[in-house]
């Protein structure tokens, strides 16, 4: 019975500290990503946008991007927007979302050495520096993007089932 009661006592401590590393890491990742917020504006807003990367372009050392925004629907909130488009699958929408991309304007954006990048590795989302990002295949990858005023700060690749 005492050993019992000791497996409990490890299974519990465990537990406590896989949690107390969740919570740590957590924690760790929010100060990572407010800090680089916090270097690039002093109280500026938050932005979320998705777009498109249609072109990486270096200009005296500095890259930048050119994007084409769109916008992301889920669910019922997909094949009535494929519908209001007059898309003909609007109804057999078999992975669940829709991407609209109405017009064809495009921005260019200059990309901040110390932001955050994420792309993804199979469903997986994976961080990458700078130097492997603008190394990489960019063109028609589709980016959730976070900018504090002007300034993007960071890029998560979208996951398109």
């Amino acid at each position: 019975m005492k050993k019992r009661g000791f497996n409990y006592v490890i299974i519990f401590l465990f537990v406590i500290s896989l949690l107390g590393n969740v919570f740590l890491y957590t924690k760790l990742q929010d100060e990572k990503s407010n800090s680089s917020v916090s270097k690039t504006s002093d109280e500026s807003p938050i932005t979320k946008r998705l777009a498109f990367i249609k072109q990486l372009i270096s200009e005296e050392g500095q890259y930048y991007l050119v994007l084409d925004y769109a916008e992301w629907f889920s669910d019922a909130e997909a094949e009535k927007a494929a519908k209001e488009d007059g898309d003909p699958e609007a109804g057999s929408l078999s992975n669940g979302f829709y991407i609209r991309n109405e017009t064809n304007e495009q921005e260019k954006v200059k990309l901040e050495k110390d932001g955050l990048f994420y792309v993804m590795d199979g469903a997986t989302p994976r961080a990458v520096d700078y130097n492997e990002f603008v190394s990489s295949e960019l063109e028609e990858r589709l980016f959730n993007l976070r900018f504090a005023g002007d300034t993007l700060v960071a890029m998560e690749e979208q996951y398109r089932p």
